[in-house]
């Protein structure tokens, strides 16, 4: 049996192994019990990613997680492949929710779980409702949810990195969190460049310091701060590209 079979049998199986879990959240929200929901959902995720991980072959090779500071915080990626949110969840202390395309919606069962982790549903052709979506981040900021933004708006499918769009660093300032940059490298190798085949990878992911006050920050510094970050997450990637091509030379 291929890799690829062995690895998604194993994802449905971890799907359908959450449903017991699901139905003890939807009573905890009914009871306004929703921190402690979302305590177990971070313990259950930090527990079934690495299982998933081993049935695909993927290895995380992480730094920085001691730069997350406590309390909410706006999480500020690159993004190269399908599998960037996943390996966020594993590598926070606290599972953050994503902005994800309006279509990931309809998914069953995966749709509820990203409700319940504060997931905003985002409409790529319909620019107008961009400000409602900036609006609900906010709300789930200031709710004390984490959230992961990719500002390029679509995979890179390599190692190359896109131009950032500002509008997420506007929930950081409305919201009054840090932002903290989060360099990824690898990804694309599990399935985007594999005739949508899962082949075994090594995922680099650097936590970078936070920027604090950047409701603080004065405008003319705030017009500058997404390429700023991107130029951070840029010069880490650089450094990742040189631990990579060393690494692949000694074996």
């Amino acid at each position: 049996m291929s890799r690829t079979l062995i690895a998604l049998g194993t994802l449905a199986g971890l799907f359908t192994s959450t449903l017991p879990l699901y139905m003890k959240v939807r009573k905890n929200d009914k009871e306004g019990r929703n921190d402690e929901s979302y305590e177990e959902i971070t313990k259950r995720l930090h527990s079934l990613i690495p299982v998933f991980n081993k049935s695909a072959g993927i290895e995380l090779d992480v730094k920085g997680v001691e730069n997350i500071p406590d309390g909410p915080v706006l999480y500020v990626s690159n993004h190269q492949g399908i599998y960037d949110p996943v390996a966020l969840m594993e590598t926070m202390k606290t599972v953050p929710g994503f902005f994800a395309k309006k279509e990931v919606e309809n998914v069953p069962i995966m749709s509820a779980w990203m409700r319940e982790l504060g997931c905003v549903f985002i409409d790529r052709e319909d620019p107008s409702k961009a400000l409602g979506e900036i609006n609900k981040g906010v709300e789930q900021l200031k709710k004390g949810r984490s959230l992961a933004v990719f500002p390029e708006g679509t995979r890179s499918r390599s190692r190359d990195i896109g131009e950032f769009k500002g509008g997420a660093f506007i929930m950081a300032q409305r919201a009054k969190v840090p932002i903290v940059p989060v360099a990824m490298d690898g990804s694309y190798l599990l399935w985007e460049n594999n005739n949508n085949k899962i082949k075994p990878c090594k995922i680099y992911i650097r936590v970078l310091k936070p920027i604090y006050d950047v409701d603080k920050m004065p405008r003319k510094e705030f017009r500058h701060i997404t390429e700023a970050v991107r130029k951070k997450i840029q010069t880490e990637l650089d450094v990742i590209k040189y631990i990579r091509e060393k690494d692949e030379n000694k074996q």
